[in-house]
């Protein structure tokens, strides 16, 4: 028994030692940065097409993984695109940013890059921004690594600007509802939900080797002067071991909000990925965060935003589930900014509304989720099964004449702002959506106000502006990214349910960019002297296109005010702008 023993332990010696070589042989190999790499292996199957000797699965990352895969033995950095090593200057940097970024109709990833290196002057302490360029879609993927080098260059060469890219096969199955429907939410929001937490762990895997911490922010984002300064001194100053739990901090907290704006301690963040893998069916992001505080013994984090200083502001119109960005929720009896700002510490009991209370989180309604729906997802999808049998296949119908005529709109990247008094939930956004009319949405918002928001219809819910006690010279203002020449414009007030909330006297109005439009992007500061445009009086529907002078050029803003106070509330129900 000893002999046979013996044998054995000599055996897993020599397949040790025999390993050990070929993980150094493979450690000295570099690298490989070329996208075209990335697309070899983009698509499962075997879409790739040439550059066999590229395929992610020639350098350690074919997949798919599997939620028990131990994401450190993976070869994680063969996912990079591009960028030097962070620390070929000699020291490492004080903290990695990560940003995971996917294709919206409006790309916003590009000025967010932008703002993280302009709001750093100096870069003390230095940082390493990780940009996970996370789309499936390989043509998207190639344009935007190939301008974030042409427009970062000097980041990208001195290491303080790395893009990744996994590969489609890498993923695990995403399809996980139905069967698995565990939130009310459908297929679309089952998928979305499942690929954010891949789409995160591979991120902070890629990432916990490069600097001491780790904060994680969205794509969509402005930031005051010298934020990472500021987050890095603020984790530096804090004791090593918390009075509550006598536990190093797990998480600081910038934003009180989703997970977005946490800075974690780069040792620990492996363990954090690895959670996102092993439940990225299950879980929300923010759920599976307090998950993991909780399993290092950390009941909550440290929440900097209480201080009042906001380190980033939310910038972008559509979020990344393709959706309508929100900034004010109807938590039951109260409002919040976001489903997870509701419970304020005082948990589920204050959560209700447009939130629900999933995993120790609240969070907010997924693409394609339904809460009255929920008990039946499955009979519900066996029914849609057998109707496919045993009923001839739908045709689309055509587009309507008035669906054709919005789609002449393409409503250009802007913000919306305003100075009036909402209705809660009833927000500007809803008014003015970035890319048109043409597509069908999900607006979150408080139905009980109105009963036409309590009948389904088929192109999804649609909000709109609401305001009260509007006074004279208050306004609403579309401010354009950029200056466009402008071919028309429609607006629309008042609704059916609400007839008498129109504008009774007020201006439509344009301007083009104020002399300090460059430092004021985002707010009425970037506009203009304005000039009338069309004068409204208690009209549903306002209309302009150019006469014999042809479009405008020029325009930035194009504003709707008062031009007297009135007692009836207002709905500005659409805003369309044409442009050139």
């Amino acid at each position: 028994i000893e002999a046979g023993a013996d044998a054995e332990l000599g055996e897993e010696e020599e397949e040790e030692e025999e390993e050990a070589a070929q993980e150094e042989e493979r450690s000295e190999q570099p690298p490989v940065p070329a996208i075209a790499a990335v697309r070899a292996g983009v698509g499962g199957g075997g879409g790739g097409g040439g550059g066999a000797a590229h395929s992610f699965g020639a350098i350690g990352l074919s997949g798919p993984l599997l939620r028990e895969t131990s994401l450190p033995t993976l070869r994680l950095g063969a996912m990079r695109l591009f960028g030097a090593d962070a620390a070929a200057g000699g020291q490492a940097p004080a903290v990695v940013v990560g940003m995971s970024a996917v294709k919206r109709k409006v790309d916003y990833v590009f000025d967010t890059v932008d703002r993280v290196f302009s709001s750093n002057p100096g870069a003390s302490p230095s940082f390493v921004l990780v940009v996970h360029l996370a789309d499936f879609d390989d043509a998207w993927a190639t344009d935007a690594a190939a301008r974030l080098q042409r427009e970062h260059a000097d980041e990208v060469a001195t290491g303080k600007l790395h893009g990744i890219r996994a590969p489609r096969s890498l993923y695990p199955n995403l399809d996980v509802c139905p069967p698995l429907c565990p939130h009310a939410e459908g297929p679309e929001g089952g998928r979305w939900r499942s690929k954010r937490n891949i789409d995160y762990a591979l991120l902070m895997a890629y990432s916990a080797p490069l600097a001491q911490y780790y904060l994680q922010i969205e794509d969509d984002l402005s930031f005051t002067l010298g934020w990472v300064a500021t987050a890095v001194s603020y984790a530096r100053e804090l004791p090593e071991l918390t009075k509550e739990s006598n536990a190093p901090w797990r998480v600081i907290d910038f934003t009180g909000s989703g997970c977005s704006g946490k800075m974690m301690q780069s040792n620990e963040l492996p363990r954090l990925a690895q959670l996102y893998l092993l439940f990225y069916d299950q879980l929300h992001c923010e759920a599976g965060l307090v998950r993991w505080m909780r399993s290092m013994t950390s009941g909550a984090p440290v929440e900097y935003f209480k201080t009042g200083e906001k380190l980033f502001k939310h910038e972008g119109l559509i979020d990344s589930n393709g959706g309508n960005h929100v900034t004010q929720v109807s938590c039951g009896g109260h409002s919040a900014p976001s489903c997870p700002e509701c419970p304020s510490g005082k948990g589920e009991g204050f959560c209700h509304g447009d939130c629900t209370w999933v995993g120790d989180a609240c969070i907010g309604m997924s693409p394609g989720s339904s809460i009255s729906s929920a008990a039946q997802p499955v009979v519900q999808q066996k029914h849609q099964q057998s109707a496919a049998v045993s009923q001839p296949t739908q045709v689309a119908a055509p587009p309507t004449e008035e669906e054709l005529r919005l789609r002449r709109f393409d409503n250009p990247p802007a913000w919306v702002i305003s100075d009036m008094t909402v209705v809660p939930t009833f927000l500007a956004n809803f008014a003015y959506v970035a890319g048109g009319e043409g597509q069908s949405r999900n607006d979150v918002c408080d139905s009980r106000l109105s009963p036409a928001l309590r009948r389904p219809s088929v192109h999804g819910q649609r909000c709109w502006f609401w305001a009260k006690a509007v006074s004279q010279e208050q306004h609403i203002i579309v401010a354009f990214n950029a200056e466009i020449t402008m071919e028309a414009l429609e607006v629309s007030f008042g609704h059916d349910a609400h007839s008498k909330d129109v504008l009774v006297n007020g201006l439509v109005e344009v301007s083009e960019s104020s002399q300090q439009s460059a430092m004021e992007t985002g707010s009425a500061g970037q506009c203009g002297d304005f000039r009338t445009l069309k004068e409204v009086h208690g009209e549903r529907e306002i209309s302009w296109e150019p006469g014999a002078s042809g479009p405008i050029a020029g325009i930035r803003c194009v504003r709707i005010s008062m031009a007297e106070s009135q007692t009836e509330w207002l709905i500005v129900r659409r805003i369309l702008v044409k442009s050139l």
